[in-house]
């Protein structure tokens, strides 16, 4: 028997369609209602103009170096018009420019700009420059990871901001990705070579070539196709040079590759240069990014023979080669006189920041010396007790004039502290190892460079501690820094009047995620 079926009721499946439209209703209504809630206010016209005036006049002030002044205005643009993306990524560049100068607010400032870069993200999902500016931030407080994200996306937004590329590639080679970086530097160098150069900043493209050339001279030499890396080097250096007669960087570098034994030191220029540009992240990049410990080490050292000589101050302190007196604080308390002396005059003004120092001076280390060792200065004569230098002389292959001033300017007794990179052949083993090792990568693709031979034109050579250096006791490294043999200091030591209280093998910095082999030398005057 089969059950009948019950049928519906004409108005129920009415009914169920009101219903269901009702309920549609109701949804969309409510989705708009969350909409109009969540919207973004329009921002008035009037208000928008406000913001853009308070906008320009943040960037004059920023031209003019008037950071406090940029920052308020970019702050008053962003309070008339919370949407000005623009304004939040100059407020981030103003508050980085900030942390230069302001060392007490550090963090504060880090946090402060690195919100007004995601602010800008957050109001403009494609705002190149603020993911750039916010790399170049990351970088500069050694964040490379990060920062290399960030330079990403500002490449997928704008793949010939050549920039971000050069940025990548310096964080690639900090990262001793050698390959990633000599790509990136080239890239780099395609987009700025392709542009209209009357446009086109000649020293930025020398220096491109520099870092290029920087890369590729770290490269084994069987690693670029065509010819020896160290070549292509040479060739991306002499580049440079022809962008830029001046780039001391280059220059230096050139004669490193090349092996010019006659280069002694590097020159004023190079170092004046280097380190005027280095000074405002020279901390952080040393310390957080290298883990500096050359003058906690030279601390240790000379605390250690204060203690067994019974010292409990020295008298007349030179630090020799302060830089942004990094060892300043930590010789303060056992100084009665403490004087700092360097060749750039941005690192000096960083040390005076400390305010540490009895005495800042911008001389050279040996003109600085010279005034100790004139008998007709009569308070200044022998007057100094303690002379240290950390990781400075590693500017300087022959140390000669050092050891003699110092001789001189220190009365008997005095401590002369300093290190040194070391100098060291390797043996055949490691060697072959190393070759064994470079084998398995792969070749990189350098581009040629059309350059005409210059007359008396030395060419790259294969960097290798041979018996003369060791003989001689000093190299210039392919890094721009000397290295010295514990031999050379000892041989010194003994010509100059001095006793070597103690010479350790240290580790003082680490570059390129390789440790740098040091010495920290304790001398006393005898005589």
């Amino acid at each position: 028997v089969k059950a009948s079926k019950k049928k519906k009721a004409w108005w129920h499946a009415y009914v169920s369609k009101k219903t269901l439209i009702i309920s549609a209703i109701c949804v969309l209504a409510a989705v708009l209602y969350q909409w109009w809630a969540n919207r973004e206010p329009e921002i008035p016209i009037h208000r928008q103009r406000e913001a853009q005036q308070a906008f320009l006049s943040g960037n004059s002030f920023f031209e003019q170096g008037d950071i406090a002044s940029a920052v308020m205005m970019y702050r008053s643009a962003i309070t008339s018009n919370p949407n000005h993306a623009d304004a939040w990524c100059n407020l981030g560049n103003a508050l980085s420019a900030a942390l230069q100068y302001n060392t007490e607010r550090r963090e504060t400032l880090y946090a402060e700009a690195m919100r007004a870069y995601d602010n800008a993200i957050a109001v403009n999902r494609k705002h190149v420059e603020a993911y750039f500016n916010k790399g170049v931030l990351l970088h500069t407080l050694e964040n490379i990871d990060e920062a290399i994200e960030s330079y990403e996306m500002a490449l997928q937004l704008d793949p010939d901001h050549y920039d971000a590329l050069s940025n990548v590639g310096s964080a690639r080679h900090k990262q001793n990705d050698l390959d990633g970086a000599v790509h990136a530097y080239q890239r780099a160098l395609e987009i700025v070579l392709a542009a209209d150069q009357s446009y086109v900043d000649q020293n930025q493209v020398s220096m491109l070539y520099y870092l290029l050339g920087a890369a590729l001279s770290s490269l084994a030499p069987h690693r670029c196709k065509g010819i020896p890396c160290g070549e292509h080097a040479a060739n991306k250096l002499r580049q440079a040079l022809r962008h830029n007669p001046d780039n001391q960087e280059a220059r230096h570098a050139l004669y490193a590759l090349i092996g010019d034994t006659s280069i002694k030191e590097a020159s004023a220029e190079y170092i004046t240069s280097l380190f005027d540009e280095y000074a405002a992240t020279f901390d952080t990049a040393l310390v957080s990014g290298l883990h500096y410990q050359a003058p906690q080490l030279v601390w240790e050292a000379v605390s250690a023979h204060a203690e067994a000589a019974k010292i409990s101050k020295f008298g007349t302190v030179l630090d020799a080669g302060c830089g942004t007196g990094l060892c300043g604080p930590i010789f303060r308390n056992v100084s009665e006189t403490l004087i700092g002396v360097d060749l750039s005059p941005e690192m000096v003004e960083r040390a005076r920041e400390r305010k540490v120092y009895d005495e800042l001076e911008v001389a050279e280390i040996g003109k600085a010396l010279d005034k100790y060792t004139n008998k007709s200065e009569k308070k200044l004569f022998r007057s100094l007790h303690l002379v240290i230098a950390a990781d400075v002389f590693v500017y300087s292959g022959d140390l000669e004039r050092v050891f003699q001033a110092c001789s001189k300017a220190l009365r008997k007794g005095g401590v002369f502290a300093f290190t040194l990179e070391r100098l060291e052949q390797s043996s055949e083993e490691e060697d072959k190892a190393k070759a064994e090792e470079e084998k398995k990568k792969g070749l990189v693709d350098v581009a040629t460079d059309d350059l005409p031979a210059e007359e008396g034109q030395l060419p790259a050579q294969e960097y290798k501690v041979t018996d003369d250096d060791m003989q001689r006791g000093w190299k210039l490294q392919l890094t721009g820094r000397f290295a010295h043999t514990e031999e050379y200091v000892v041989r010194l030591a003994k010509a100059h009047n001095f006793k070597v209280l103690s010479q350790t093998r240290i580790v003082p910095r680490i570059d390129n995620g390789n440790e740098i082999q040091g010495q920290l030398v304790l001398l006393e005057v005898t005589a």
